[in-house]
């Protein structure tokens, strides 16, 4: 991969996983419990 295009997957993962795990306590708060 490029870093370019790396950093811009991990942009947009994390900008993700904050929305759902912090707004709706839906699929997203499943995922974090399986991250943590």
């Amino acid at each position: 991969f490029e870093p370019v295009l790396q950093t811009k997957l991990m942009g947009q993962l994390l900008y993700y996983l904050l929305t759902t795990c912090s707004g709706q306590q839906t699929l997203g708060e499943e995922y974090c419990d399986l991250a943590q």
